[in-house]
């Protein structure tokens, strides 16, 4: 079963953008920068994988557990699905995003400022949709293809 965060009744605003940047490296590098714009301000947000191996002849290990390796993490992705980024780790943050979005996983994007959530929450699918919900309304268009 695919772990699911709690509904959080402030985020009245969502909304839904397909794209087919799945298996195209640079069409998930763009398409992870728009959504890593999307976040607005944080100072750290978690990526949480959610789920993996859906499009398996899609999945690059070595190169993930080489960016992995970067920060002296040698545990699974099933031990540790997920990964704390400070906004001084923004360029990572979109990198391993990009990473997610090439291989075919779900994942979510929790920003957190001053000690709270923003107020902004992405899901990526391995369907190729990016979902955000959010407080305020946010400006997000997919021009990855």
């Amino acid at each position: 079963m695919t772990p699911r965060l709690a509904t959080d009744p402030a985020l009245l605003h969502s909304q839904r953008a397909l794209h087919t940047a799945a298996g195209n490296r640079e069409a998930a590098a763009v398409l992870a920068a728009e959504v890593c714009a999307a976040l607005g301000p944080w100072e750290s947000c978690l990526a949480w994988a959610t789920d993996w191996d859906v499009w398996e002849n899609q999945e690059d290990w070595p190169r993930f557990y080489a960016w992995r390796g970067g920060y002296n993490e040698r545990r699974s992705l099933a031990a540790v699905p997920g990964h704390l980024f400070e906004n001084t780790e923004a360029g990572e943050l979109k990198t391993f995003v990009a990473h997610a979005i090439e291989c075919g996983w779900d994942m979510s994007l929790l920003p957190i400022c001053n000690g709270s959530p923003t107020g902004i929450r992405i899901r990526i699918s391995h369907d190729e949709w990016i979902a955000i919900d959010s407080t305020q309304p946010v400006s997000f268009a997919v021009a990855a293809g």
